[in-house]
C-alpha cells in the first residue's frame, strides 16, 4: 500500500474518531445525569473501536514513512504535539478514563487530575490534528481556509476542555 494512500485512510479515520467523540462527549453528560438509554451506553465502546483503529492506523503510518537518519529534518511543532498527544491519550484512556465515571474514585482530586490532563491531551491532539486531516484529504483549497479550520479547532477544543474541566471538578468531594 502506498503511504499517502495510508495517510489518507488515517486523516479519514481521524475525523470519523472526532465525530464520534463528540457525540460520546456530548451523551456522557445524560449518562452522568442517569438520563442514559441503550446508545448511551454502547457509545463508548464504539468510540473506543474507532480510537484503536486510528492509533494503530497513525502508528503504522509514523513508522512506515520515517526517514532515514540522514534524511531527518525538524518536525514541525503541530506534528510533534500531534504524534506526542496522541501516543500519550492512550495511557490514561487504558488505565482510569474507561471506567472513572462508574467508579466512587473519580470523585479523588487524584483521578480528577488525571481526567483533566486526558482532556487536554485529546484537545490539544484533536486541534493539532484535524486540520492537517482535512488537508491530507484536500478538503480545503486555500490556506486562508486551512487557517480558518485551525482556528475553529482551537476555539472548540478550549471550549471542550473547560467544559470537561468543570464537570470534572464539579464532582470532586
Amino acid at each position: 500500500m502506498k503511504m499517502p494512500v495510508l495517510r489518507k485512510i488515517n486523516a479519514g479515520l481521524g475525523l470519523i474518531t472526532i465525530l464520534v467523540l463528540f457525540l460520546h462527549i456530548s451523551f456522557a453528560y445524560r449518562s452522568l445525569e442517569g438520563l442514559d438509554n441503550g446508545f448511551t451506553r454502547q457509545l463508548p465502546g464504539i468510540t473506543m473501536w474507532f480510537v484503536a483503529l486510528h492509533a494503530i492506523v497513525g502508528i503504522l503510518t509514523m513508522l512506515l514513512t520515517r526517514k532515514p537518519k540522514s534524511e531527518k529534518s525538524k518536525l514541525p511543532l503541530n506534528t510533534l504535539l500531534s504524534r506526542i498527544s496522541g501516543v500519550l491519550i492512550l495511557i490514561p484512556l487504558i488505565l482510569t478514563h474507561r471506567d472513572v465515571y462508574t467508579s466512587p474514585a473519580m470523585h479523588t482530586p487524584f483521578f480528577a487530575a488525571i481526567e483533566i490532563l486526558f482532556c487536554a491531551l485529546v484537545c490539544t491532539h484533536i486541534a493539532t490534528s484535524a486540520p492537517r486531516a482535512v488537508i491530507t484529504l484536500k478538503m480545503v483549497r486555500t490556506q486562508k481556509t486551512a487557517n480558518l479550520i485551525t482556528t475553529i479547532c482551537r476555539v472548540l477544543c478550549a471550549l471542550i476542555m473547560v467544559d470537561c474541566v468543570t464537570l470534572i471538578l464539579n464532582h470532586i468531594h
